[in-house]
């Protein structure tokens, strides 16, 4: 992976530019949090985007703020939400790209949303993805709504100048549901509103359910690779100091971990295999001849009598007829010297 310049990422912009403009927000979360009657679940989430969107509507002093303006309210409010979170750890995750394609292709199929399902390493990440145009990466994180009684999956899309984007959510089901389903309900709901009949927003709803959809599943599957008992993650950098007492924000405090490099080499060589050679046909992991079997997610049973569950993610493989991996070998070249 090449070497990341961590003061002028993305995630560092976005906390200095915020810093700057708004220097007592993250030391009021820091003794919010401590407080014993902070009413969110603070087993998943450190600052949730109610608190900010509070400290924003405070700063505005607007009495009728019109829709635009509540808008902006509301970003400025996830904002710091989301940067209040993520500057507790400060990581930033770089995926290898054949790993990320693999991963944005294997979002595409529906898949059921269990409780505790997805887990996060830290209260926020970062992640470095080229998955929407005009922007570096996403934040993610677990927000608790507690106005709404519920809690969410929270994703903000970030452009390389360091300016959080409208964010998306997924409903954390309380029982097994379709991820369909899920996002099917979201926008009704959005649309039963009556603010979803605004002439100005008109144009951009469907657009964002589009992308939110998109957004959604990648993310899902990312989070799915990132706990599943065979991920592939290593820290990339080496950190010159003990993550202990009181934070500075400075680069030396980021951590930066390299996602998926043996496991995009080894995708790189099927896709190289098939590029020379003719993709095996068959199509089908029961196929009696030789064929290409796509990255998917297998579930394990483990634990009392079978009864928990955890995930591996398979990444594409060629198999014999007899549904043996194939071994492909690597050729070398040498050198006439």
């Amino acid at each position: 992976m090449s070497k990341i310049d961590i003061k002028n990422s993305a995630p560092m912009r976005a906390l200095a530019k915020a810093k700057v403009k708004y220097p007592d927000f993250f030391k009021a979360v820091d003794r919010i949090y401590k407080d014993p009657d902070a009413k969110w679940d603070k087993s998943i989430c450190y600052c949730p985007i109610g608190l900010g969107v509070t400290n924003a509507v405070d700063l505005a002093d607007l009495d009728a703020p019109s829709l635009s303006e509540r808008g902006e309210i509301s970003r400025t409010g996830a904002t710091l939400a989301v940067l209040a979170s993520w500057r507790k750890a400060k990581s930033i995750y770089t995926l290898d790209e054949d790993l990320e394609a693999e991963l944005f292709k294997t979002s595409s199929k529906d898949m059921t949303v269990a409780p505790g399902m997805l887990t996060i390493p830290e209260w926020c990440i970062y992640v470095e993805t080229r998955l929407l145009q005009g922007c570096s990466g996403l934040f993610i994180m677990f927000d608790h709504d507690i106005q709404r009684g519920r809690k969410e999956l929270y994703i903000s899309p970030v452009t390389p100048e360091g300016k959080i984007l409208t964010s998306f959510y997924l409903i954390l089901p309380k029982q097994p549901q379709r991820l369909t389903e899920i996002l099917k309900g979201e926008e009704a709901d959005f649309r039963a509103k009556d603010i979803s009949n605004a002439p100005e927003l008109a144009p951009y709803v469907s657009n964002y359910f589009k992308v939110s959809r998109h957004a959604v599943r990648f993310t899902i599957n990312l989070l799915l690779y990132l706990s599943a008992i065979n991920t592939e993650v290593r820290q990339a950098n080496k950190l010159s100091f003990r993550r202990q007492g009181r934070i500075k924000d400075t680069p030396r405090e980021v951590a930066v971990y390299s996602v998926g490099e043996a496991t995009g080499y080894r995708i790189r060589r099927i896709n190289r295999y098939v590029r020379e050679h003719g993709e095996p046909q068959g199509g089908h992991h029961r196929s009696p001849v030789m064929h290409v079997r796509r990255a998917h997610w297998h579930t394990f049973a483990y634990g009392p009598s079978k009864s928990l569950r955890r995930v591996k993610w398979l990444p594409p493989i060629i198999v014999n007829g007899d549904g043996e991996e194939m071994d492909i070998p690597t050729i070398t070249e040498l050198s006439d010297k």
